[in-house]
């Protein structure tokens, strides 16, 4: 003896609904342009970051508009061969303190004005 489930013997729904279409379907049409946020979601970098392989010339801008969207070509060859700009880039040490000597000091109090007036 076999039980049916409500979906019928075959796994589907009601017959008389209708069915959704499908959502989130591929494009046809490859995707040439990325917008600024995309980029660094992609990359994982900040917008700072993402400008500035802009301005250096690593990920190639097209405008339209007031929007600016990045070539998927300039983003393809970024990912594949990597970026100097990047990959040399670190945090500076910071400078030693300047040292004070008698002569900065003395200037540096006539310069705020503690002579008498």
């Amino acid at each position: 003896m076999t039980t049916e489930t409500s979906a019928g013997a075959h796994g589907t729904a009601d017959e008389g609904e209708p069915q959704a279409p499908e959502k989130n379907r591929e494009p046809t049409v490859p995707r040439r342009l990325y917008s600024i946020t995309e980029i660094c979601d992609t990359l994982g970098r900040s917008r700072a970051t993402v400008w500035r392989l802009i301005a250096d010339g690593t990920l190639s801008v097209v405008r339209l508009g007031a929007a600016t969207s990045v070539t998927a070509e300039s983003l393809e060859r970024l990912i594949r061969e990597g970026s100097p700009t990047v990959a040399g880039r670190g945090r500076r040490p910071r400078p030693p303190p300047r040292r004070r000597t008698p002569e900065t000091a003395q200037s540096a109090g006539a310069a705020a004005g503690t002579g008498a007036a």
